[in-house]
């Protein structure tokens, strides 16, 4: 849905699904690393053997984003109309 909505290639990462958690124990790992730069680190450490995923969303599911998103515009008018009414 990412590729539709931006058009454009997207690639994900093995541990993308870690969450926060990981994330938090990976900063950790490197505060108690003789690392001097992060992305050094995280290229060299974390990520070395990382294998990532690429989807490109085809030309009709960019052209259906583009048509929800359209409706989703116009739904806001009502939406706004009937806060008004409520207020």
């Amino acid at each position: 849905m990412l590729s539709a909505a931006i058009g454009a290639p997207i690639s994900v990462a093995s541990g993308a699904s870690e969450g926060g958690a990981w994330g938090m124990a990976i900063l950790a790992s490197f505060a108690v690393s003789n690392s001097k730069d992060l992305g050094d680190y995280l290229q060299q450490e974390v990520f070395a053997d990382s294998t990532s995923v690429t989807v490109e969303a085809a030309e009709l599911e960019i052209a259906g984003f583009k048509s929800y998103m359209d409706l989703y515009k116009k739904g806001l008018a009502a939406v706004a109309v009937a806060s008004e009414e409520v207020s």
